[in-house]
């Protein structure tokens, strides 16, 4: 299983596929597939809202209940797709939910500053590195409003950049919260990368 120096270099398919080469059997969730393909492997399910080719399974991800068991996937994925919904807690607390005790959230999305955020007209909301605070442990203490039940481990809570934006990734590093009250207005970030475990917390057992 990749440590979470690994993780944190790695996209949701490349997390997959690391999973996938320890244990074959691994079950895969990828809420929002759209036309993502990922071969004849068994234990990969796509859902969308819409049909597609690759869609396994049919779903309304905005507050709604999931239509699988609890604890039945290794990672549940959300690439590009909490901006375009209006209950966001919810499907994440259903993400918990589903995944078994030590497996992976991984959630993408654009950084407020991206002007992509903007221009799509089905985004309904636009997110800063700390909006998903309320997912981890580290980090409850800090939010009045309700936090996802048993909560995760954080492995990663970072700003993406393009390749060639050496010098915001340098301001970043000095500080994320200057950067994102400042600098990212001059030199806009790409995205949000968030991953989470579901462990118990050892602060509460």
């Amino acid at each position: 299983m990749p440590d979470d120096a690994q993780i944190k270099t790695l996209d949701s398919r490349q997390l997959c596929e690391a999973v996938w080469r320890e244990n074959p059997g691994a079950r895969v969730l990828n809420l929002g597939c759209g036309e993502q393909s990922w071969g004849a492997n068994g234990n990969y399910v796509g859902a969308d809202i819409f049909r597609g080719k690759h869609v396994d399974v049919m779903i309304d991800l905005d507050g709604g209940r999931l239509p699988f068991a609890s604890g039945v996937f290794d990672i549940v994925m959300l690439d590009q797709v909490v901006e375009h919904l209006l209950q966001v807690v919810p499907l994440l607390q259903e993400c918990h939910r589903v995944l078994k005790e030590g497996g992976y959230l991984h959630l993408t999305t654009p950084h407020f500053s991206n002007l992509s955020s903007w221009v799509d007209p089905t985004h309904h909301k636009h997110y800063s590195l700390h909006s998903f605070g309320f997912l981890f442990w580290e980090e409850k203490k800090v939010f009045t409003f309700p936090s996802i039940d048993g909560g995760f481990r954080k492995v990663c809570e970072e700003i993406t950049f393009a390749p060639k934006q050496w010098f915001a990734k340098f301001l970043y590093r000095l500080s994320s919260r200057r950067f994102e009250k400042y600098y990212c207005k001059l030199i806009p970030a790409r995205g949000i990368k968030v991953v989470g475990q579901k462990i118990p917390n050892p602060l509460s057992i």
